[in-house]
């Protein structure tokens, strides 16, 4: 078999590349900086670390939920809270009930609620069993009232309602029974009130809105059918305020909001013309101003209505809107809601002014509540008290703080490091000087069809490896090279043979001093005989006759003196079995003795010292020592 080797080849540079695909959070001890995506790429200097990758804000690693004081300080210590918080209730003596879909806290199991002490410690004495997701909470003395979708509860059969005693965590024998999902709870003097998505509750006819007795647990008079789910309620002055996504309320038109008299039982004549199309999440009523959280069918997410005559007062938000809501605490004077899409926001009740409130999340925020001046926030969020950065950070290497360096390189898929200049590709490519100053060198943004996976740097060109179709408005499907001072398009185009509508698909690059190895998830084509990995002349672009005959795609590649370690989806490499992991000679393309097998896919590779590091879906793998 003729085999090429034409020159001899050598270990490029002296830099740890590692491309990751997996949540940055898993595995980061508790008050770290982390992002709120993907990391998908990381290179270390003495002083910093890179990293780049599929997010848009970094921060504090603190987990679901948080706390701040009157200022937006973020308060230590932090329970790191596993799972998605939807609810949160003060529980009178410093601390916090929290429940949810969740999973843990501090490294203790915890099923779907818990309970946070006043010192920010969980409280092991509290671990009631609940099979489902709590999705409303509702404190009386020792008495916690849960609503969500379950079916057990407290460690007794309980059916989207029950409640528990707030020392214990076990069920007490107050069992109404829902036929449904419970979204809010309500109490007033001798009722719980029920709103969500039901035909039933307390053992009678209750569609979507029901008030359950506290003595007996059964249904009391209250039967006002609500066609949709009511996702929020609020009671003053003997009136139940309803939000949610109906249409009707007691056979009448209500738009997402209505009012019901509790001591009749019957619909009140309070009717705000709320757009048919927003689905009301959250309700507060401060004095007799009736403040509603929403979804974008309101202009700005937030309305303000008479309670009394349901007249709509002045849009505090015109200035400064605000979408997609779901959660609402009020106080005296202002109001903080919570968004999916926007993270925390405070504003005063009377003004459209933004307080000032400093709180951040890095995520969708579903409920907040207050109590002593302190603000507490629940949701779908792993890292607080946020920074924007675009797909791009740098860490100080010592002290782990980021720096406030702030490159717009979103969707950051790889680095190569050489000397003071850092290279980025994803969705473009660009080169950025590290000393004296950082500055952006050149960018190359015309990448079209996909994005860059992988580079690999030889002297004054850099290659390219991706989905993409097209570089600098010029064909090139899947690989190419650009220069390294200026970005512009170089001239190597094995793609060149292959018909017009395919791309390569590489996802690893490696340099010799003349050829170019591409490993990814292509396949042979008349044009192009090779599987997944293949060799290339630099300056000719050339197929060469190496084949290491991969039968699984290639994800990382590095090359170590003349053994080149691939890692990918395959079972066989150079002619023997190997798992996912394994180590090809670079001039006859043959598997090496060097054979650790890996348990899962392998994404990502690094040589340092005598030592390979391997990273992707395994647990278990082998280690290689250099022979002398």
């Amino acid at each position: 078999m003729a085999i090429y080797s034409g020159c001899r080849h050598r270990l490029i540079g002296s830099v740890v590349l590692l491309a990751m695909n997996f949540d940055v959070f898993a595995q980061i001890p508790g008050d770290q900086w982390a992002t709120n995506g993907i990391v998908r790429a990381v290179a270390r200097t003495d002083e910093s670390l890179y990293v780049g990758g599929d997010f848009t804000q970094i921060g504090i690693k603190t987990g679901a939920f948080v706390v701040f004081d009157a200022a937006g300080t973020l308060l230590r210590p932090f329970l790191q809270v596993h799972g998605i918080v939807y609810a949160v209730v003060p529980d009178g003596a410093g601390g916090w009930y929290v429940g949810g879909a969740i999973t843990d806290a501090a490294g203790v199991p915890r099923d779907g609620v818990l309970h946070v002490l006043a010192d920010g410690s969980l409280d092991t004495a509290f671990a009631p069993v609940c099979d489902g997701t709590v999705y409303a909470l509702a404190l009386s003395g020792n008495m916690l009232y849960l609503g969500g979708d379950f079916g057990i509860a407290g460690g007794q059969a309980r059916s989207s309602l029950a409640a528990l005693d707030a020392t214990s965590g076990d069920a007490t024998p107050w069992n109404p029974g829902v036929d449904g999902v419970v979204r809010a709870l309500l109490l007033a003097e001798d009722t719980v009130y029920v709103g969500g998505a039901f035909a039933e509750a307390g053992g009678a006819v209750r569609q979507n809105v029901a008030g359950i007795r506290i003595d007996t647990g059964q249904a009391d008079g209250l039967d006002v059918p609500h066609d949709r789910t009511v996702y929020a309620l609020a009671m003053g002055n003997g009136t139940l305020f309803c939000g949610g996504a109906f249409r009707q309320a007691g056979g009448l038109q209500r738009k997402n909001l209505s009012a019901i008299d509790t001591a009749t039982g019957t619909l009140k004549d309070w009717s705000p013309n709320v757009s048919i199309g927003t689905t009301c999440y959250a309700l507060a009523l401060e004095g007799n101003m009736l403040v509603v959280a929403a979804d974008d069918g309101f202009p700005d997410g937030v309305f303000r209505f008479n309670a009394t005559t349901g007249v709509t007062l002045q849009n505090p938000l015109a200035s400064q809107p605000v979408h997609s809501l779901r959660a609402l605490a009020t106080t005296s004077d202002a109001y903080y809601t919570g968004s999916i899409v926007g993270g925390l926001s405070a504003f005063g009740l009377e003004s459209d002014l933004h307080t000032g409130w400093a709180g951040r999340v890095g995520g969708a925020v579903n409920a907040i509540a207050i109590a002593d001046g302190l603000v507490a926030v629940g949701g779908d969020f792993r890292i607080s008290d946020t920074q924007g950065r675009s797909g791009m950070a740098e860490f100080d290497a010592a002290s782990g703080m980021p720096t406030d360096w702030r490159p717009s390189a979103q969707g950051t898929r790889c680095f190569v490091l050489d000397g003071d200049l850092l290279y980025a590709a994803g969705a473009s490519v660009a080169a950025y000087r590290l000393s004296p100053e950082k500055e952006l060198y050149w960018k190359n943004s015309s990448i079209g069809g996909g994005s860059v996976r992988a580079m690999a740097l030889h002297e004054d060109q850099l290659f390219l490896g991706g989905t993409f179709k097209a570089v600098d408005q010029r064909a090139r499907r899947g690989l190419a090279s650009v220069s390294a001072t200026t970005g512009w398009i170089g001239s190597f185009d094995p793609t060149a043979v292959l018909p017009e509508d395919h791309v390569l698909w590489v996802y690893a690059l490696a340099t010799t001093g003349c050829t170019v190895y591409a490993g990814g998830a292509f396949t042979a084509l008349p044009e192009l005989d090779r599987n997944y990995l293949a060799q290339f002349e630099i300056a000719t672009s050339a197929l060469t006759a190496w084949d290491p005959r991969a039968n699984g795609p290639v994800r990382a590649l590095s090359l170590v003196g003349e053994s080149l370690f691939a890692g990918g989806d395959f079972s066989r490499l150079g002619g023997a079995a190997r798992a996912h992991l394994g180590a090809i000679d670079v001039y006859t393309g043959v598997a090496t003795d060097w054979d650790p097998g890996a348990d899962g896919p392998v994404h990502a590779l690094a040589a340092a010292g005598d030592t390979v590091y391997a990273g992707g879906s395994l647990r278990h793998s082998g280690r290689w020592r250099e022979q002398a």
